[in-house]
C-alpha cells in the first residue's frame, strides 16, 4: 500500500492518474466523504458522497480501515476495498486533505 499525502489541491489525483496508467496492477481507493461533491465530480470516481447517517453506520459497523474528520466533513477508506483474491494486487490510497485522522 501507498499512501499519498498532501494539502487539498495539490495535485494528489493528476499524480495518481499518471502512475496508474504507467504501472499496471494498481488500484486507486476511492473514500467515503459526507462533504458535498465539487462541481463535476461524480459518487464513486473521486469519492462515495454519503450522508453523515451513512457514514457513521459504516464506521460503528467496523467498515472503515481509518477515518477523518477534515475541515467540518468526515472521510474514511472502506475495508470492502482490500478484498482481493490477487496477492501481488497493490492499492494507492490518495490522503485526503491533512487532517487529525482516527482509527475505527
Amino acid at each position: 500500500m501507498v499512501v499519498v499525502s498532501a494539502p487539498s489541491g495539490s495535485g494528489k489525483s493528476t499524480i495518481l492518474g499518471r502512475v496508474l496508467r504507467e504501472l499496471p496492477g494498481l488500484r486507486f481507493s476511492v473514500s467515503h466523504t459526507t462533504r458535498p461533491p465539487r462541481e463535476g465530480e461524480m459518487s464513486g470516481r473521486e469519492y462515495h458522497f454519503v450522508s453523515d447517517a451513512a457514514f457513521e453506520e459504516h464506521r460503528a459497523a467496523g467498515g472503515f480501515l481509518e477515518s477523518a474528520n477534515v475541515y467540518g466533513h468526515r472521510y474514511g477508506t472502506s475495508r470492502d476495498l482490500y478484498a482481493t483474491d490477487n496477492p501481488h494486487e497493490s492499492l494507492w490510497i490518495p490522503s485526503r486533505p491533512i487532517g487529525r485522522a482516527t482509527r475505527p
